[in-house]
């Protein structure tokens, strides 16, 4: 039984839920409500890899302040939280998903992990009951598809926020996040015209370099990136692509930490497997 079907879901109450663009274009599409409905841009005074929308092009550098998407909350009538997820119902005491065919990817591949090939649990998420989840509750495959398009959407969310940004910076624009909304749906539309294969349910072999050729023609297909603003591209700003992650680690703790290796062919997840051996100590 999966563990959420019987959990109060504080993972949705706890959690600020950090989307994609491609979750914004899936929930205003799906529901037919607009983004500032249920989305929001959270505020860092400093640039990280959740926070790197900016709003006012013409700030001092020392002044700026830097975004992040997120799903909105509200008060939680339940005494023992505050905010609640928008979308977080209450039924017989236990947390449901009120769009839960249209739930961000972060939603979809909680609580895995998904790096060289291996899809692994530790011992649930940060806010689920120690060894609640295990890994015959989780379809493998299912969650490498989900893992795909995840990355996928993820790649492609970096580099609209980049066309964003580089215009604000070159006409030294000011934005309000309604703005950045339309600007968002604006880009999708175009995806899902141009780029209908975006939208299949397996996206496998898309290296970052064809996503970031992709954003290009979408950006400038609708008028929003030109050769005048491309310049304005910020490499401070920038957040590396990489099909493999810097560091990976397998530490398994009794009865707490599952892990299984799925490799793929058209994966660069090293076949031969000399890394992961290193990394296993072998």
């Amino acid at each position: 039984m999966n563990p959420c079907n019987r959990c109060a879901a504080p993972c949705c109450r706890q959690y600020y839920v950090s989307i994609d663009a491609y979750d914004v274009y899936r929930i205003v599409t799906g529901l037919k409500v607009p983004a500032s409905d249920f989305a929001m841009l959270r505020w860092s005074a400093q640039p990280g890899p959740d926070f790197r929308i900016i709003l006012d092009g013409g700030a001092p550098v020392e002044q700026r302040a830097f975004f992040g998407l997120a799903l909105g909350k509200v008060p939680d009538p339940d005494p023992r939280f505050e905010e609640r997820c928008v979308f977080l119902m209450s039924v017989g005491g236990e947390g449901r998903c009120g769009i839960y065919e249209h739930r961000p990817s972060v939603c979809r591949v909680y609580p895995t992990s998904f790096e060289w090939g291996v899809v692994a649990l530790g011992g649930g998420g940060r806010f689920c009951p120690p060894g609640g989840w295990q890994m015959d509750d989780v379809v493998t495959e299912m969650f490498r598809e989900r893992w795909h398009a995840h990355k996928v959407h993820h790649w492609l969310h970096q580099e609209i926020i980049d066309g964003w940004n580089e215009r604000l910076l070159c006409y030294g624009e000011r934005a309000e996040p309604e703005g950045y909304y339309l600007y968002v749906l604006r880009v999708y539309a175009e995806l899902a015209r141009a780029e209908p294969s975006l939208f299949e349910p397996r996206l496998l072999g898309w290296p970052p370099a064809i996503v970031k050729e992709i954003a290009d023609r979408a950006l400038r297909a609708i008028a929003w990136r030109n050769d005048d603003t491309v310049h304005f591209n910020n490499p401070e700003m920038g957040w590396t692509l990489d099909m493999r992650a810097s560091s990976f680690v397998l530490t398994p703790a009794a009865g707490q930490s599952q892990t299984v290796l799925v490799l793929d062919e058209d994966e660069d997840i090293d076949p031969e497997g000399a890394y992961l051996a290193k990394l296993l100590g072998r």
